[in-house]
């Protein structure tokens, strides 16, 4: 971990939020979570958006409602959908990929001491992280650089050494970067999920993001609204149950 905490960046909102939210949540929960979403505004907003805190049922009804689980489950379209307890949300509105690194590591600074998020989670038997992570170092006319691919490698092998399985869900389309830099960072990241995958059969799977029009689905230039949250939803929580059941049956 001495190698990821060289790129960890202090931001004010996620020292609070890991000290005042994240850490008190975890250690009321010691034998929690199986799941982990770990990211920016877009993990975040399942709370408020999405109505679905941590530790509750995931995801909400607002974001799959009881009538679409029905449904795909009548369906015999494949594995029965149901929530999930122990999901644990560990997103900061805002966070670059250094930001998350600063939380995961935590810092000895004598000003604002805070304790590794990573580290609390190491000791959980955590089945699955949810990685969503990288649209705030997107740049508008230079997308995202190599550098932080690389830093997104070190966080991906992180998350493994703790155990469990990645989902790295690729970058949303936005209303202020140009879908070909977008297009070009979730290249990037689905390559990074190759290289692992080859290295760790099963364990890195990349997660396409849900294809979402932005007139309809999105709030402001970046953030999902309530349908954008029904759109990635019901998707996402097919993967997250699939990765669930494959973590058990390896």
């Amino acid at each position: 971990m001495d190698l990821l905490s060289r790129h960890a960046k202090y931001k004010q909102r996620s020292y609070e939020t890991s000290r005042d939210r994240h850490i008190p949540e975890l250690r009321s929960r010691p034998d929690e979570p199986s799941v982990v979403l770990l990211g920016d505004s877009m993990i975040e907003r399942m709370i408020t958006t999405g109505l679905s805190p941590s530790f509750l049922p995931w995801p909400s009804a607002s974001m799959v409602s009881d009538d679409v689980i029905a449904q795909h489950n009548n369906s015999a379209s494949g594995p029965a959908l149901h929530r999930l307890e122990g999901v644990f949300n560990a997103g900061v509105g805002g966070d670059k990929i250094e930001n998350l690194v600063y939380r995961l590591v935590g810092s000895t600074d004598v000003d604002r001491p805070l304790d590794s998020l990573l580290d609390l989670l190491r000791q959980r038997k955590v089945r699955v992280w949810v990685l969503h992570v990288g649209t705030n170092n997107l740049h508008p006319k230079r997308g995202l650089k190599e550098k932080h691919l690389d830093l997104l490698r070190l966080v991906v092998g992180a998350l493994l050494e703790a155990g469990g399985r990645v989902l790295l869900v690729g970058l949303f389309r936005r209303r202020d970067v140009g879908d070909d830099l977008v297009g070009e960072a979730t290249e990037g990241y689905r390559r990074i999920a190759r290289e692992f995958e080859a290295r760790e059969s099963g364990r890195v799977e990349f997660v396409e993001p849900s294809e979402v029009e932005m007139d309809r689905c999105l709030e402001d230039h970046v953030h999902l609204n309530e349908e954008g949250y029904r759109v990635w939803g019901e998707m996402l929580m097919k993967r997250v149950l699939a990765a669930v059941d494959d973590s058990r049956a390896s």
